[in-house]
């Protein structure tokens, strides 16, 4: 967590000195605030968003940045993503149609679009991860290259 917080400080001060912001032309940036804390009680959901922007045509962008070996928008990133345009959403009363995951040691933004149908899932989401928390259930493995360094394989009853 503090190596998070302390190459955050460092990506600070990098993103003053490029000519964008995540790929969007500083320019069209009108406010960036970090580690935007959104919830909603209605939905049961909170987090804390990396970096926010609004930028000058009204729309938000949530940017997640990923300190990883592996710089790809995986399932799961991707949902964490469309779970927080959905908390912009109805914290700002707009429709986020995009977000950025930004990998900082490899220096790459990749653009993520996000529909209506990504933000529809979510709720369905929450009812399954709820469900599963209540039963207190180990949930099954999936096979993934990601298992080698789960913080969670010490647990999983396949590993």
């Amino acid at each position: 967590m503090a190596f998070g917080k302390e190459e955050q400080e460092r990506e600070k001060k990098r993103m003053n000195e490029r000519n964008d912001y995540f790929g969007i032309e500083k320019s069209r940036v009108k406010e960036m605030v970090l580690n935007k804390y959104l919830e909603d009680e209605g939905l049961g959901l909170c987090g804390v968003i990396d970096v926010l922007l609004a930028l000058d045509d009204g729309t938000y962008v949530p940017v997640e940045i990923k300190y990883s070996d592996m710089p790809e928008v995986t399932y799961a990133r991707r949902k964490q993503l469309v779970a927080y345009a959905l908390l912009v959403d109805r914290s700002f009363l707009t429709y986020t149609k995009r977000g950025v995951m930004y990998f900082p040691e490899q220096n790459i933004a990749k653009t993520v679009v996000i529909q209506q149908s990504d933000k529809d899932s979510i709720p369905g989401d929450l009812s399954r991860i709820r469900a599963l928390c209540a039963s207190e259930r180990i949930p099954r493995q999936a096979a993934s290259q990601k298992c080698v360094y789960c913080e969670y394989a010490k647990m999983c009853r396949t590993v």
